[in-house]
């Protein structure tokens, strides 16, 4: 769970980076080059993306989007000492910069410098004008679930949800925080509003099944189980597999 989310929440802060060149003037050619770096990227091109860059280096020095892109690079490719460098050079050009903290934060995890991760998560959560703020909540809950800090966990989770309703990996793993704290019915409360967030995901319905069978209430894992099944109209995903197992005990 933690190495996915935190991948999840990578990404994502990639697809919007943009933003942080909103105030910054930067010339068509190079924003063209910007741009193409970055959809390399995200077709998991590194090398590619780093060739685009490099074209662009010296009329890029002023521009914070031009070193976060060069930190996600490194970062891709474990090159972690090289991805701090470059997050750092783009905070140094806006301090403000909350996908750059919190990448940067992402990156000490992977170096395991989790006090470093935690002060990057908190200052991108403390960026009034950074736009995504649940993602770093999410990474620092993730942090603090793995100390087994699991009131700290909650709480930023819920967060993450007040700041984002609509963000999947905070209702997964706030669900299994309250498992893990042996309050199941709580567990269903949230995994209930995260259906209602996103009504056609398997995951979310596989994982209140297992939970009102935890309760004992066999009749409404049921209903998950066939609703999934009913969902996954091919048939191809693992949780309607495991559905199907489910149904077939009960």
């Amino acid at each position: 769970m933690k190495k996915r989310s935190i991948l999840i929440s990578l990404w994502l802060f990639l697809s919007l980076g943009c933003a942080g060149t909103n105030k910054y003037v930067v010339q068509k050619d190079v924003q063209a080059r910007l741009d193409l770096a970055q959809s390399f990227l995200l077709k998991s091109e590194p090398r590619a993306a780093l060739i685009e860059l490099q074209k662009i280096e010296s009329q890029a020095r002023d521009i914070p989007f031009f070193y976060f892109l060069k930190g996600m690079i490194y970062l891709k490719v474990r090159e972690f000492n090289k991805a701090v460098r470059c997050f750092n050079q783009a905070i140094s050009i806006n301090p403000r910069y909350g996908d750059a903290w919190n990448n940067l934060g992402i990156t000490y995890l992977a170096e395991k410098k989790e006090d470093k991760a935690v002060e990057c998560f908190k200052k991108a959560m403390s960026i009034e004008s950074y736009p995504t703020p649940e993602y770093a909540a999410h990474n620092l809950a993730l942090i603090y679930k793995k100390r087994g800090e699991l009131e700290k966990a909650i709480s930023l989770e819920k967060k993450a949800l007040i700041l984002n309703w609509r963000y999947l990996p905070s209702y997964l793993s706030i669900a299994d925080l309250y498992v893990k704290k042996g309050d199941v019915a709580s567990a269903i409360l949230w995994l209930k509003k995260g259906i209602h967030a996103f009504p056609d995901n398997l995951n979310l319905y596989f994982l209140l099944g297992e939970n009102y069978l935890r309760s004992g209430d066999e009749t409404h894992a049921k209903e998950c189980f066939t609703r999934i099944i009913e969902l996954d109209k091919k048939g191809n995903s693992r949780f309607t597999k495991m559905a199907r197992d489910y149904l077939d005990i009960y």
